[in-house]
């Protein structure tokens, strides 16, 4: 039986000679792996339709270990995404992100509709014309980058497009049920009050300074993360939305989720260091 669904390429690896083994972000069928025979052949049909975070059209015919592709069609390439450095390691970030998170053939089309957003985001026009082309293979970087990329672009987009990771890691653990509490203390549930309070990855949230002084746990975190976080988790906010707030803070917030998704899904991100040097 032939299965028909939109997908987003979050991961690829060579397989045999001429294979690729692909987990693939699907709009009705969540995370799925699947295996494009014969796609590293230098005339492969499927070839250039398989390029990590485009999003594609595929048919997919269901094997015994993985879903096999038989058809796919690129709806949009994102090209100004493959074209620029700092955005190629945003998208490896959020593709491991996904992978780490969801468990394959759960369906979760809030998601996918989250990830598409992003791209859609990030691939906005944000170069001024000034770039320089650097190679970014290298070590300890991410595999099937393009050969070449420029760095570069409006100061303000990358700003926003920087802060865009928290609001899509904040969305995602909203989604997966990991949502933080930022509204009444962790312990006694008492609404947090503007004084010093103390935020705990472990359990999810913030501790107010009664309980924090009882049991010791968490860091100290400033009430303007807390409003902004507050912000983040709301349903009316989304990506795109850009707050009215010091960047300093925004790399405060930045952080807090940052440490909170590792502690949630209990390891470190690999990409989080090639996103961190291409930034910076």
């Amino acid at each position: 039986m032939n299965i028909k669904t939109s997908g987003i390429i979050i991961k690829r690896m060579n397989y045999g000679e001429a294979d690729r083994i692909l987990t693939i972000l699907t709009k009705d069928y969540g995370k799925i792996k699947a295996i494009a025979r014969g796609s590293r052949k230098i005339l492969a049909k499927l070839g250039g339709s398989l390029e990590p975070f485009c999003l594609v059209d595929f048919i997919f015919h269901q094997g015994k270990s993985f879903y096999i592709v038989t058809s796919a069609s690129v709806k949009s390439h994102f090209e100004n995404i493959h074209s620029q450095i700092d955005k190629i390691a945003k998208v490896f970030y959020i593709g491991e992100l996904i992978d780490r998170f969801l468990p394959e053939g759960e369906k979760h089309q809030d998601i996918f509709e989250l990830t598409k957003k992003f791209l859609e985001y990030l691939d906005l026009p944000s170069s001024s014309g000034l770039t320089r082309r650097s190679r970014v293979y290298k070590k300890g970087s991410p595999r099937s980058l393009p050969r070449t990329a420029t760095r570069g672009g409006n100061d303000n987009h990358k700003c926003d497009s920087n802060f865009s990771l928290s609001v899509f890691s904040a969305k995602i653990l909203e989604a997966l049920g990991h949502k933080p509490e930022v509204v009444v203390c962790l312990h006694c549930r008492k609404k947090l009050l503007p004084e010093q309070n103390f935020w705990d990855d472990v359990e999810g949230g913030v501790i107010c300074q009664s309980c924090h002084n009882k049991f010791g746990h968490g860091s100290e975190i400033p009430n303007d993360a807390i409003k902004t976080l507050r912000i983040l988790f709301s349903p009316n906010f989304s990506i795109g939305k850009n707050l009215n707030i010091e960047e300093k803070l925004k790399l405060v917030v930045g952080n807090i989720l940052e440490n909170y998704t590792e502690s949630t899904i209990e390891r470190e991100l690999k990409s989080k260091k090639f996103l961190k040097d291409i930034i910076s």
